[in-house]
């Protein structure tokens, strides 16, 4: 069989869990090794913003899908293809839903992870992370969630701090339909 692309998630995979860190040279000399073989993608729930120094240290990354699949990314000609916004009234009905995560709120654009309190534009926001959830706030955040159209969530427990996140994309938006866009 001939593989047309090899698609490589970041964190726990191309480098260790942590913003700061950067592939290995073993990481980036298998990644070479392979370059003009097959298509060499990147497929994160990083934004830009903090994806961009693992795709300038390798180097060979032909597309990104960026904040879980809110964002098709060009790595060659530094534009983003598509991103896939959440409409304003779905953001504000998940901010409203979760008033008292909101100094744990981050909002996805296409470009960085913003804090809530920092945003003034919610017609840009293409997901949002809940972070360092308590495993009440777990259960709690799914049940809400779950009555929101046009999402797709999920809880993620492979994080920074080792506490659960819960990750909220356009339905369109997720890493599957980047894939098949792509």
């Amino acid at each position: 069989m001939q593989y047309k692309a090899l698609l490589l998630d970041i964190d726990g995979t191309v480098v260790l869990k942590g913003f700061k860190n950067l592939p290995s040279e073993k990481v980036k000399n298998a990644i070479q090794s392979i370059q003009g073989k097959v298509k060499i993608c990147l497929a994160t729930g990083r934004p830009l913003k903090t994806a961009d120094p693992v795709i300038q240290a390798l180097g060979a990354i032909d597309l990104c899908i960026l904040n879980g699949g809110g964002t098709l990314f060009d790595t060659h000609t530094r534009n983003i293809i598509e991103a896939c916004y959440l409409p304003e009234s779905t953001v504000k009905k998940i901010v409203e839903d979760n008033q008292n995560l909101y100094d744990r709120t981050i909002l996805c654009t296409p470009l960085a992870d913003i804090y809530l309190q920092d945003i003034h534009d919610l017609t840009t926001v293409t997901g949002f992370f809940f972070v360092q959830l308590t495993p009440s706030e777990v259960e709690k955040i799914i049940e809400k969630l779950k009555r929101v159209e046009g999402i797709s969530f999920h809880i993620s427990t492979q994080t920074f701090d080792d506490m659960p996140v819960a990750v909220v994309t356009n339905i369109l938006g997720t890493k599957q339909q980047a894939i098949e866009h792509a």
